[in-house]
């Protein structure tokens, strides 16, 4: 797949994907997962410039695929950015990591692949995820998208607090269309 400069058409929500990723992108993943996160922190943390553990290895997104649960974000022939999700033991899904090519963020992208990983799993009915309390910006996203704080944790190794997200969403069965009935 090809890298960066965007075309416009590429920058269109409708137009994005959510694919699993292969062996071959790691390298391609793993540099925009780098690009995404060290910018991010650089505008936004208070700490050096970097990210959570693993996100400039290309070990670490290998073990993700080996879960099945690494996926490639991709309008076109471009991947733009990754979504790594594990299913809980309580069927709830957990998103450990996503990131989007900084010259792609702020375009609606990340509502479409959000709102996409449910389509693609609806049997999902609670999700969380977690963001440095710093990071403003991803919180008023994920609040914009449904997403609620439910805790704020302290992370010693790391020196900074997480704010620790869950969205519950409510589907209507077929059977129960128009009787009110939702599953949540």
């Amino acid at each position: 797949m090809n890298g960066f400069p965007l075309n416009p058409d590429q920058l269109n929500p409708e137009g994005v994907e959510l694919l699993p990723a292969s062996e071959h992108e790691l390298p391609q993943l793993v540099k925009i997962s780098e690009y995404a996160f060290i910018e991010h922190s650089s505008r936004m943390s208070p700490f050096e410039p970097g990210g959570p553990s693993g996100f400039d290895s290309i070990p670490w997104h290998r073990k993700a695929l080996s879960g099945a649960s690494l996926f490639k974000i991709c309008a076109g022939n471009t991947i733009l950015g990754g979504l790594y999700f594990t299913i809980k033991k309580d069927g709830s899904g957990w998103v450990n990591r996503v990131f989007i090519h900084p010259d792609a963020q702020g375009k609606g992208l990340g509502r479409r692949v959000f709102a996409l990983l449910e389509q693609q799993n609806p049997a999902i009915c609670l999700w969380g995820l977690d963001t440095p309390r710093w990071a403003e910006d991803n919180l008023g996203f994920y609040h914009s998208i449904g997403y609620r704080d439910r805790e704020i944790r302290y992370i010693p190794e790391e020196g900074f607090e997480l704010v620790i997200l869950e969205k519950k969403i409510c589907r209507q069965k077929a059977a129960d269309q128009g009787k009110g009935n939702l599953k949540c």
